[in-house]
């Protein structure tokens, strides 16, 4: 019996050393196939999860500078330009959202300043409550900085005035580039204003960047003024 035993168990072969190695090297090979799916999967989404919110971030910035730059009026009283300052990096100008006439007793329109500085954007109001100026500030986007096209830098804000008028009168195009700052002169000649930035991701990587632009043409135009865009007078 036991030598039927022994003699079973002296039958009996191992792995070799080479097929233990050659065995270990192929499970080596299959893991490092499997945990570089795995940080190609994970860099995957996290690269998803940058984008994502570098687009949320860029559309919900454009739209409040695009909303806001829809509202700049001229007040009638007294013929002012509705933009007060206009340089590469900010624009203040008169805003209404109300529809008001400015005559009295009627609400009267806020200043306010949009404004790219140290990568962020800022817009400041200042509203006159009847017994003095209320000024508020709030941040409305971070990690920003200026569209780069090929070797050209674009500053955040652009201007342009109407062309000539035209003979016979037909409509003119807002074509006439204004280098900013805008002088006081130029200033109620402003009829179309783009804004263009670039939005970072948190992780500071330039390929999860994304660029956003958008122009306005402002309300009241007027096609018949020979000197400017804007009728501010009444």
């Amino acid at each position: 019996m036991i030598r039927r035993l022994r003699k079973r168990l002296a039958a009996e072969r191992g792995f070799t050393l080479i097929e233990l190695m050659m065995a270990a090297a192929i499970g080596t090979v299959i893991m490092l196939a499997a945990f570089g799916l795995l940080d190609a999967t994970v860099r995957t989404f996290g690269s998803s999860g940058h984008r994502t919110d570098v687009a949320q971030r860029g559309r919900l910035m454009l739209d409040e500078v695009t909303r806001q730059l829809r509202t700049p009026v001229c007040l009638s009283a007294n013929g002012t330009s509705a933009i007060l300052d206009a340089t590469a990096t900010s624009v203040r100008f008169y805003s209404d959202m109300t529809g008001s006439d400015f005559r009295a007793g009627s609400p009267q329109p806020a200043i306010v300043e949009l404004a790219f500085s140290g990568g962020v954007l800022t817009q400041t109001t200042t509203r006159n409550t009847g017994t003095g100026t209320q000024t508020t500030t709030r941040r409305l986007g971070e990690r920003l900085s200026q569209v780069v096209d090929g070797s050209t830098t674009q500053p955040y804000f652009r201007y342009w005035a109407l062309e000539p008028v035209k003979v016979p009168p037909s409509p003119r195009e807002a074509n006439v580039p204004l280098s900013p700052p805008v002088g006081t002169n130029d200033r109620p000649r402003i009829a179309r204003i783009a804004v263009a930035f670039r939005v970072g991701s948190e992780d500071d990587h330039s390929r999860h960047a994304a660029d956003f632009d958008n122009e306005v043409y402002l309300r009241s135009i007027d096609q018949a003024l020979a000197s400017g865009a804007i009728r501010c007078s009444s």
